[in-house]
């Protein structure tokens, strides 16, 4: 992976889970910068505010935060659907972030010992789906500022 100006700049944006995600979807990324440099912005924005509620902590508050994050790239995602394909995945991940939610309620009623490891393991899947999310969210950005 070699260090481009565009690549560090997205990279110094991200928090670690997010630069993780950067690092395995870079290949995508960066054909979809090179297609649309405009998009650099967007996706920039969207991962600083990712990475703020990330480095945030685990807080019932936080994780509900990015989820609202993930719900407008996932509303994107609906509203700009082209076929059926695209139409299931965004429902999908409407369902999946609705089953992080209604975790995140249980988990309120947990004793404090349980509930810190539930909101940590919360977070991590809810850092799997935002990079599944986030990469989505590029395609479909770049699909729509550069009908193919």
């Amino acid at each position: 992976m070699a260090l481009t100006p565009k690549r560090i700049t997205l990279l110094t944006t991200a928090a670690p889970v997010v630069i993780e995600m950067v690092r395995k979807y870079w290949p995508l990324i960066e054909q979809k910068l090179r297609e649309n440099p405009e998009l650099l912005t967007t996706v920039q924005a969207q991962l600083r505010r990712l990475s703020e509620l990330r480095k945030s902590g685990s807080s019932p508050e936080s994780l509900r935060e990015r989820i609202g994050i993930l719900r407008e790239q996932v509303s994107y995602l609906r509203a700009s659907a082209d076929d059926d394909g695209e139409v299931r995945r965004a429902a999908a991940f409407t369902k999946q972030l609705d089953k992080l939610e209604a975790s995140i309620r249980v988990v309120d009623a947990a004793t404090s010992r349980r509930r810190a490891k539930d909101l940590r393991i919360i977070s991590h899947t809810l850092d799997t789906l935002t990079e599944k999310v986030m990469a989505a969210f590029i395609e479909e950005k770049s699909q729509d500022s550069y009908p193919q």
